[in-house]
């Protein structure tokens, strides 16, 4: 576990653990990080039912968005491929919908 160039704390777990991440996966969190180390929030408008990603990291990955809550400010997003795939809780504002 040592070697493990990017960590992951497993959800549900009461105490440390963790689990390797496959490679698309820290790549993707690479491209989303700023230079602290911080996924920043995204601002985003939902127009005749498509999401549209304006301004933050997200931008042009509204595919991956899966669920969306306007009023909490964050949204699930598809993280990684196949079998090794899983879902990350992120920040989004949406403050228009029409």
């Amino acid at each position: 576990m040592a070697q493990l160039s990017f960590g992951c704390r497993i959800a549900g777990s009461r105490e440390r653990a963790y689990a390797p991440m496959p490679d698309d996966a820290q790549d993707w969190y690479r491209s989303v990080l700023d230079d602290d180390g911080v996924v920043r929030n995204s601002v985003a408008r939902i127009e005749d039912g498509v999401l549209h990603i304006e301004q933050g990291p997200l931008v042009g990955q509204e595919a991956r968005v899966k669920k969306i809550d306007r009023h909490k400010r964050w949204c699930l997003v598809d993280v990684g491929e196949g079998d090794s795939a899983f879902r990350e809780l992120l920040p989004l504002d949406v403050p228009s919908k029409t």
